[in-house]
């Protein structure tokens, strides 16, 4: 039995020998700057920077195979961990800091290799071969047999989405949307599929680990919608002078908040599923488990969702079933604003959302309560001459 464990150990070592060796050796890849709208800056001689950790996957098409698909093969026990821990060693940096950052635990993502990743990004966002580097690591991730792993890697995209702004953020999207377009040869699914989250559930060893299956699946999902949300729209045209471009780009602004209110509502309802999927497994209070560390993250993008709605709401653009839903989710979120509906009646009826969790309709109410009151009263009849001569009955 040893030898039998010692010749497999030994045979995943020198597949991920060749495997590295074989990168080594392959040319290089085409450029992706045209997909997103980018000047390819290596014809320009501009100095690249880290480039061991720019690794382009090839695009090919056909069944998926590689070391990655085969892992599946032997389960997610001792034998994978320890060909994920050998694989690093020779691999480039950036695929050794997702392996890290990606370890099939329990334990929560580590900080420190999180913000390197981010950093990364952040610093070369303008570069899309290593965006694109970056995201299809991360997806293959999400292919390996555990879901510690997949949520992990999910987890890794909401940590890039929460930390990236402007144009970063414009790549990020631009990026997954044209990745799940593409199979992966190497796993021989499309790039950021569902299928690939929902096998984790025929590899749960535990009742533990299929409660976390249906959480990554759930997660996903939120994650998959809420890039396109997060993502700046583009605006449109500026005027001439700098008083106009200023106005031209405040309408822009406030245009785009609008446009992405459907985006922000259902990203909010996935969000609600998560949560209430998160909430329901029993180590969601432990800080030292990846479910809270999901938990957290996942509530603070709520927060940003429900302040952009709130500014959506603010423009006073929203009509119809639109301006209900955000007064809704609004009211829900425990967040003050002055209601523009006009439905039952109340116009301008002040919510007034407190902590004891109840919501007050004030304002619209009392306004027709001494209006009824005010017309119960009997009027006076006046003379010719302008005079009173009526008097109150009792």
């Amino acid at each position: 039995m040893r030898f039998l464990v010692v010749t497999g150990i030994l045979l995943l070592i020198s597949v991920a020998f060749l495997e590295a060796k074989g990168r080594k050796k392959s040319s290089s890849t085409a450029s992706f700057a045209s997909t997103f709208g980018f000047a390819d800056k290596s014809k320009k001689g501009k100095k690249e920077k880290d480039s061991a950790l720019v690794a382009i996957p090839r695009k090919k098409k056909g069944a998926g195979g590689g070391y990655v698909a085969s892992m599946s093969k032997f389960g997610g026990g001792l034998l994978t961990r320890v060909a994920r821990e050998m694989r690093s060693q020779f691999s480039s940096e950036l695929e050794a800091l997702t392996l890290q950052l990606t370890r099939p635990t329990n334990a929560p993502l580590p900080d420190a290799a999180s913000k390197e990743v981010v950093n990364f990004f952040n610093s070369e966002f303008d570069n899309p071969q290593v965006v694109v580097s970056i995201l299809a690591k991360l997806s293959r991730k999400l292919c390996e047999p555990s879901v510690y792993t997949k949520l992990k890697a999910l987890l890794t995209v909401n940590r890039l989405l929460a930390n990236t702004s402007g144009k970063g953020l414009v790549a990020l999207s631009e990026c997954m949307k044209s990745l799940q377009q593409e199979v992966d040869s190497k796993v021989g699914l499309p790039f950021y599929s569902v299928e690939s989250v929902e096998r984790a559930k025929n590899t749960a060893d535990s009742v533990g680990e299929i409660e976390m299956a249906e959480l990554a699946v759930e997660y996903a999902g939120f994650i998959f919608s809420y890039i396109d949300a997060k993502a700046p729209k583009a605006g449109g045209g500026s005027g001439g002078g700098k008083k106009s471009k200023k106005a031209s780009a405040t309408a822009s602004k406030t245009a785009a908040v609008v446009a992405s209110v459907p985006e922000y509502l259902m990203s909010l309802q996935l969000a609600d599923q998560t949560l209430a999927m998160a909430v329901s497994i029993k180590t969601h209070k432990n800080k030292k488990t990846l479910c809270y560390q999901i938990l957290e993250a996942v509530k603070a993008e709520k927060t940003w969702l429900g302040n952009q709605l709130h500014k959506a709401h603010a423009t006073g653009y929203l009509v119809g079933s639109e301006l209900a839903a955000v007064e809704r989710q609004l009211a829900g979120l425990g967040i003050d604003f002055v209601s523009q509906s006009t439905s039952d009646g109340l116009e301008e009826a002040v919510i007034e959302t407190g902590t004891g969790g109840a919501d007050q309709v004030k304002g619209v109410e009392e306004q027709e309560e001494q209006e009824q009151w005010k017309n119960t009263k009997p009027k006076r009849r006046k003379s010719a001459k302008g005079k009173t001569t009526g008097k109150r009955k009792k």
